[in-house]
């Protein structure tokens, strides 16, 4: 998750004025490549035009901490389980 995240630090057209522009992340699990999501997430939200990033998980409760995480970090992101509709 990390990784691809990273992918959107300094991306320009999440930074393009006037665009209401999010990050939507579908996970059936956590970080498994010793990446630091919530890290980037915050790296993310400091940028001039944050952006808000949305996680859905199709996981266990133990990953979804990670997910709820990484759109706390966010500007203005949301969880949501899809296992139980919440």
């Amino acid at each position: 998750l990390g990784a691809t995240l990273q992918k959107f630090v300094d991306y320009a057209p999440l930074q393009a004025e006037g665009r209401d522009n999010a990050i939507l992340v579908i996970a059936d699990g956590g970080e498994n490549c010793m990446g630091d999501p919530v890290g980037v997430a915050q790296v993310i939200a400091g940028q001039p035009i944050p952006v808000p990033i949305h996680t859905i998980g199709l996981t266990d409760a133990a990953n979804e901490a990670d997910l709820q995480a990484i759109s706390g970090a966010s500007a203005g992101g949301t969880f949501a389980s899809a296992l139980n509709g919440s």
